[in-house]
């Protein structure tokens, strides 16, 4: 499916963010554009999933308040791993 651009974004840039804008462009073989559009979505995306409230639906809420209350299951590898050192630390 192709998505049709109907929106036109504007912005003002100093010579030295357009310049690196443009050298990162050219490395990723996109037109500044395509960069600046794509970096943006990106963050977007990132800053909505990083969210700490969410919404949901009672029963859905209901199971993860279930979920919550239960004691944490005992996993061996995980435990194992917890207790080694870290390799800059030996």
């Amino acid at each position: 499916m192709r998505h049709i651009k109907k929106i036109r974004i504007g912005l003002r840039a100093t010579i030295q963010q357009k310049s690196i804008i443009r050298k990162a462009a050219e490395i990723r073989q996109q037109s500044i554009t395509e960069f600046i559009l794509q970096s943006a979505f990106n963050h977007a995306k990132e800053t909505l999933l990083d969210q700490r409230v969410f919404f949901t639906d009672d029963k859905d809420w209901k199971k993860f308040s279930a979920a919550l209350k239960q004691p944490p299951k005992l996993k061996p590898a995980l435990q194992k791993l917890s207790n080694q050192k870290a390799p800059w630390e030996e």
